[in-house]
């Protein structure tokens, strides 16, 4: 095999592996980048609605739920609260938010009064 053979596939190996490494790092960048974007509209959203507003008013800034959930087993396997003392007596609503990565806005919400009790984020 001749030198320049060997050279020239090693040079093409060496290419090939730093295009690779930059198409990689371009992609992490880009999807950091939509993360931040997406973190950052999704806290505009979750400043407009506070703990002690109605589930009318979230659903005017949120869209209509997804899922509810009532039972406390349940908001304990798909919820991000895992003290019963703090979500007895509430519901658990779902609102699906896209972007990437995909996200729920979680809304706990008192039985009695109505009112939203936490609003939590969850990552798909």
């Amino acid at each position: 095999m001749n030198t320049n053979n060997v050279t020239k596939k090693i040079l093409t190996a060496c290419a090939t592996v730093l295009i690779i490494v930059a198409l990689i790092s371009c992609a992490a960048l880009f999807l950091d980048y939509l993360d931040t974007r997406t973190r950052a509209r999704l806290n505009l959203l979750l400043n407009n609605v506070q703990p002690g507003m109605t589930i009318s008013e979230a659903k005017i800034t949120f869209g209509e739920p997804t899922r509810k959930i009532d039972d406390i087993e349940n908001m304990l396997t798909w919820g991000t609260i895992q003290n019963k003392s703090i979500i007895e007596n509430c519901s658990l609503t779902f609102f699906w938010h896209a972007g990437i990565p995909y996200r729920y806005i979680l809304v706990y919400i008192d039985n009695d009064s109505g009112k939203i009790k936490f609003i939590t984020t969850q990552n798909m």
